[in-house]
């Protein structure tokens, strides 16, 4: 555009990203095949990724970057955990997902380790993740850490194949 007067320079524009959403994938894949996908960053949800995997293949072939959105808030709210999030390989068929899924080896059901793996497996460079705070302060005797240091960490600990305590 021709008419715009930058009073102070132009400015740099923002990282952009197009969240895939639940449906409508087929259609970006035709933008996609057709040279006419202008976004370079894209957020897939965990609960539709399976039915997707061909847009998200064909994004990491043509060099684009993709985040995972764990979906995590929504499987832990009773109001959200329905429709396509219920999808997500770390979803609780029992219901919600709560804090005791959180817990680092008192729980058999293994949330991180099962995002971690995933995440590492199907080569996805960058994970959306909630922020989770605990309402009591922690009386294990663990430092209360981020979540995204955690997962960090567990994603080192799945590439090296090593166990989580």
């Amino acid at each position: 555009m021709n008419n715009i007067v930058y009073l102070h320079g132009q400015p740099e524009p923002v990282a952009q990203f197009l969240r895939i959403g639940s449906s409508g994938h087929r259609r970006l894949e035709h933008f996609l095949a057709a040279g006419k996908l202008p976004y370079q960053r894209f957020v897939g949800e965990a609960g539709v990724f399976e039915r997707q995997k061909d847009l998200v293949s064909a994004l990491r072939q043509d060099g684009r970057e993709l985040v995972l959105d764990t979906n995590v808030a929504e499987l832990s709210a009773v109001g959200r955990y329905q429709g396509a999030v219920q999808g997500a390989p770390w979803a609780n068929p029992d219901g919600v997902l709560t804090e005791t899924h959180l817990r680092a080896g008192n729980s058999e059901f293994d949330l991180i380790g099962k995002i971690a793996r995933f995440v590492v497996e199907n080569g996805i460079k960058r994970v959306m993740h909630p922020r989770i705070s605990f309402p009591k302060p922690r009386t294990d005797g663990c430092r209360q850490t981020s979540p995204r240091a955690v997962l960090c960490g567990l994603l080192l600990i799945a590439k090296v194949g090593e166990t989580w305590p």
